[in-house]
């Protein structure tokens, strides 16, 4: 019996990868693990080849003219590096939505997974912003706490995604 809410449950390879995109914003339902590796495989492929590409083409602009592209950026050097901005922007909100459904379907409340989004933000981004705005003397995000906490989040998540998918509740 598939969950209601995820038509795609249970796709791998391609049509999972299609199926992350045409449930952009679904935060309901489940996704199995082959749904989500498959996802983040071909997420991952996408992502390193455009930043493999967008470097070369910076290395080649800055090889072209060392003295003024360090002066001055024109549009035409950094359009590579908007095309990864807008990228990593529209993969945010459907690998959130496929992050929940991956929890849900491990069995793990999907408060879990934005407990730990919000505490990396908190301990990492705003002790940098304190620092730079000089409103503490040391950048605790360097700290070694913070970076054992990062760590012990990642590794957390890792394992709650990679655990089997919970049989569904009998009616």
């Amino acid at each position: 019996m598939k969950p209601v809410f995820n038509e795609h449950y249970g796709a791998s390879g391609w049509k999972a990868f299609l199926a992350f995109w045409q449930n952009y914003a679904n935060f309901k339902g489940r996704s199995t693990r082959s749904e989500y590796w498959w996802s983040t495989l071909f997420l991952t492929i996408v992502l390193t080849a455009v930043f493999l590409l967008s470097f070369v083409w910076l290395l080649f602009a800055a090889l072209r003219s060392p003295e003024t592209f360090t002066a001055k950026f024109s549009f035409y050097d950094l359009w590579p590096l908007l095309i990864v901005a807008i990228m990593v922007l529209s993969m945010a909100i459907p690998s959130f939505a496929i992050a929940v459904r991956r929890f849900r379907d491990a069995g793990v409340h999907w408060g879990v997974f934005l407990t730990f989004q919000i505490t990396g933000i908190v301990v990492s981004v705003i002790p940098q912003i304190l620092w730079r705005l000089g409103l503490v003397t040391t950048n605790l995000s360097q700290s070694w706490w913070v970076t054992l906490l990062s760590w012990g989040m990642m590794l957390t998540m890792l394992v709650i995604e990679i655990l089997p998918s919970k049989p569904l509740p009998e009616k």
